[in-house]
């Protein structure tokens, strides 16, 4: 953190004789050496300023290189090999490319990771996310997704002269009538999530977001490697788990395949939000960074590739492997509103403290529906005996046949069903009457009682042509938080406050475990060097603290964890409480008696402040000699 320790510590050329050796990270970002800056020669106290003459580059040579990597040293480009280096690389230069260099660039984060030229040259990905945090956080994780497949109806007419007053959907319509093949649907709030799991290189972000997101450069590693190396059960090994980054807003939705776009009758999708870089405010701990934020957009900050109308998905991207996720910022509304399913389900279940009534009322307005839509369409009388049975007489209700399109006309007292001529009102009644078979299916799903208990008293249930299964397996699988693959209940009774600690380092309380934590931190201080006293402060929090105060019979700490505390401790890793514990100590802050920041001082300043503590807290304690010191 003070520089360089003598000779050993400085990267020098590679030969005696060349000129000054740049690195392996690229100086792009870096501002250009002054003409009569002096080259560094390796000599000198830790404090000497470290400036470097610029090599020779021929551009031609350097655009056959990755992207912000320079050529590895020794390599000759009109020798058409390697020049010396054979053990240092071996003879195959594509594997070098992608391992070794990858390896020398995480060494060169670890230890220089307080340079903030070397972090604006290898531009470090982020902090990202284990598994079962990614998916807590793709959807209220109290409500659960359900996987919806629909059966054609094979509806009789009972009259024989009731023929349709209008053709009625054919199976294509019901198919598309689903919001997307790869859509989930949630009952509590009557809404729907596009979960789409792809194998995309590189994932069709669109170009304005490009441009001003910096933390977009995946390891080169990430298209070799297999989604199998990341999705085996653990904990086989350390390295086998997704580590997700989030791209929020950053996929359209028209880009996915098939592409979705909301239907004429649905509510405008909201625009995406834009990043923003906020800069480092001045004073700020060295370690801090340019962060970029999502705000919302307004017409003055639209870019020309924004496309009106169109879903913006986030994208989860696996930084060890291909895997992605689009997944819908917010679940896209159903035709009818979540709060008015809500009420009535409350308002029949409170009048007989049953579940029965709300069977009755659901079932009832999927049976009207479905006769709308495939046998004669006919006007309702609200008032009338059978509906107030079935339905209630809650006037308020009364608006859910109004948002599936039917025309209140409260002088003759009945509910007109809509034109199903009309395309987009055809469409708009069908995944109505969707949804509302979802939920109600749902809802008999979760009160078999009520089910039972009808079928004793020999009440009629009504057969429902859709069908819903919880999709939480098949999503955990999808995204390897499944307990097969990541095991839970270590931490019997999580306590809530904690959950920030454990978010630090991209983890759940629930999926706790010795190992898991292991490759937790060494992943994310992989994807994030810039930030590694906070993810070195929250692991040793956890060991050294809030585990440690857990009682249980099975050890929560393991010796592993305390050799990589210890291990850390010896590369010179310290937490950003020491670290303002350190400046109180040299009394350095604006309310200490210096009243000086760290960010004001020089070095030498810095030694004499340190010395002068340092005689304080000496103090010799021999009889006669208190004064020892001032003589």
């Amino acid at each position: 953190m003070t520089g360089f320790k003598d000779d050993d510590d400085v990267p020098s050329s590679p030969e005696p004789h060349s000129t000054a050796y740049l690195g392996t990270h690229s100086t792009e970002d870096l501002p250009a050496p002054q003409a009569d800056s002096t080259t560094w020669k390796g000599h000198g106290s830790s404090h000497a300023k470290i400036t470097f003459e610029q090599a020779d580059r021929n551009p031609s040579t350097w655009d056959a290189y990755p992207r912000h990597r320079s050529p590895p040293p020794n390599y000759n480009e009109e020798a058409s090999g390697w020049t010396g280096t054979a053990g240092i690389i071996g003879d195959d230069f594509e594997a070098w490319n992608t391992t070794s260099m990858e390896q020398m660039e995480e060494e060169q984060n670890e230890k220089f990771w307080w340079n903030a030229s070397n972090r604006r040259a290898l531009k470090p990905l982020g902090p990202g996310m284990l598994p079962v945090l990614a998916v807590s956080q793709i959807h209220d994780d109290t409500h659960e997704l359900l996987k919806v497949s629909v059966t054609y109806p094979e509806l009789h007419h009972s009259v024989q002269d009731e023929t349709p007053s209008h053709p009625p959907p054919t199976p294509d319509e019901v198919r598309r009538a689903s919001l997307h093949q790869n859509s989930y649907y949630c009952a509590k709030c009557n809404s729907w999530v596009i979960i789409q799991k792809t194998k995309a290189h590189k994932p069709p972000i669109y170009p304005s977001y490009k441009d001003h997101c910096p933390d977009l450069h995946f390891p080169l590693s990430r298209s070799t490697r297999k989604e199998d190396e990341c999705n085996s059960i653990m904990p086989s090994t350390y390295s086998k788990a997704h580590h997700y980054h989030l791209y929020e807003d950053s996929i359209p939705s028209t880009s996915i395949q098939p592409p979705f776009q909301r239907e004429p009758w649905e509510s405008l999708a909201p625009p995406p939000r834009r990043l923003f870089t906020q800069d480092v405010p001045e004073g700020s701990n060295f370690w801090s960074t340019s962060t970029t934020v999502m705000l919302e957009m307004d017409s003055k900050s639209s870019s020309p590739d924004i496309l009106p109308g169109v879903d913006y998905l986030d994208l989860y991207a696996c930084c060890q492997c291909s895997t992605n996720f689009y997944v819908t910022r917010r679940p896209i509304p159903g035709v009818v509103s979540a709060r008015l399913i809500a009420d009535l389900t409350r308002e029949r279940y409170s009048n007989a403290r049953s579940h029965i009534p709300v069977t009755l009322a659901l079932e009832f307005i999927v049976r009207i529906v479905e006769k709308t839509l495939w046998q004669k369409s006919r006007p309702i009388k609200y008032e009338s005996e059978a509906f107030r049975i079935n339905f209630g007489t809650d006037a308020q209700a009364l608006q859910i046949w109004e948002q599936l399109g039917f025309t209140i006309d409260r002088e003759q007292k009945l509910l007109v069903p809509p034109s199903l001529e009309e395309i987009e009102a055809r469409s708009r009644l069908l995944r109505g009457w969707m949804e509302l078979s979802a939920y109600t299916a749902d809802y008999l799903r979760h009160h078999a009682n009520a089910v039972a208990t009808r079928l004793k008293d020999n009440i009629m249930i009504h057969k429902l042509w859709v069908k819903v299964n919880s999709a939480s397996d098949e999503l955990a699988d999808n995204w390897g938080s499944h307990p097969n693959q990541i095991p839970r209940g270590m931490i019997e009774a999580p306590h809530p406050p904690n959950d920030v600690i454990f978010h630090q380092l991209g983890m759940t309380q629930s999926s706790y475990s010795p190992w898991l934590l292991h490759f937790a931190y060494k992943q994310q201080i992989k994807c994030d060097i810039t930030h590694l006293p906070q993810h070195f402060g929250a692991l040793v929090k956890l060991v050294d603290e809030v585990l440690a105060s857990l009682k249980r019979d099975e050890n929560l700490v393991t010796d592993d964890l305390r050799e990589l505390v210890a291990l850390e401790r010896s590369k010179g890793r310290w937490t950003t409480s020491e670290y303002d514990a350190a400046l109180d100590v040299l009394q350095l802050g604006e309310d200490s008696p210096l009243m000086l920041s760290i960010f004001e001082i020089d070095a030498i300043f810095l030694e004499q402040a340190y010395k002068s503590q340092l005689n304080e807290t000496w103090r010799p304690s021999i009889p006669g000699l208190d004064n020892w010191n001032n003589d």
